[in-house]
């Protein structure tokens, strides 16, 4: 028996209108698929920087304290390399004495040059969490910051040590040495020092490179 095909044309109005309702569900269903999926995308676009983010900004504060602790002490040495005497006498030894005579290793060494390097210090500092630190070698900014930290840490830590024996009897202290200044004053200062400068690697440890080189940009346009 032949067969014979039929068109929609014999269909009657009826089936007609079935077919067409079955056609429009089909494409309706696939158009609800295809927001849903792109509803998914964007959700999980947006909570990806969100958790970066977050995890970032726990210890972001950090390169700021650290440059804000070296600003400080920076300027307290620029001070001290014009002339001003103030806080001098917490020094103590030999030290005291160059500063007040104006010897010229005082001068250019204990004040400029320690005032300098302190400033260094504190851009390396910033460089971690500002966006013109891009364009400074990531390698770099964790070596610097490591090993700032790490130093600035072990001079405060062998310092603290060494004046409490001093003034527990145990060693010996110089006449001219204030020990005490140093024990509750300067070697906290640098033991802070050192922590914030730590504290402000492990961020920078932390932060993965893609996240080193956009960070403060956003990850889409829209998206926030």
């Amino acid at each position: 028996m032949p067969f014979h095909p039929v068109s929609l044309s014999h269909v009657d109005q009826r089936e007609r209108s079935i077919v067409t309702r079955a056609n429009r569900s089909g494409a309706d269903q696939l158009d609800h698929n295809s927001r849903e999926r792109r509803r998914f995308q964007m959700t999980h676009i947006r909570s990806q920087p969100h958790a970066t983010a977050k995890h970032r900004d726990s210890l972001h504060w950090a390169g700021y304290a650290a440059a804000t602790w070296s600003f400080i002490f920076a300027i307290v040495h620029f001070y001290w390399s014009l002339g001003g005497t103030a806080g001098i006498a917490t020094l103590g030894g030999e030290i005291e004495r160059m500063a007040r005579e104006r010897t010229l290793w005082f001068i250019i060494v204990a004040a400029w040059g320690v005032a300098i390097l302190k400033t260094l210090a504190g851009v390396v500092a910033l460089a971690g969490v500002q966006t013109w630190g891009q364009k400074i070698p990531r390698w770099f900014l964790l070596l610097a910051t490591w090993g700032i930290g790490i130093l600035f840490t072990l001079y405060g830590l062998a310092g603290l040590v060494q004046r409490s024996l001093m003034v527990s009897g145990a060693i010996r202290t110089p006449d001219d040495f204030p020990a005490r200044w140093h024990l509750f004053l300067w070697d906290p200062w640098w033991i802070l020092g050192g922590i914030l400068f730590l504290l402000a690697a492990l961020h920078l440890t932390r932060v993965s490179p893609r996240a080193h080189m956009g960070r403060h940009r956003d990850v889409s346009p829209g998206v926030s």
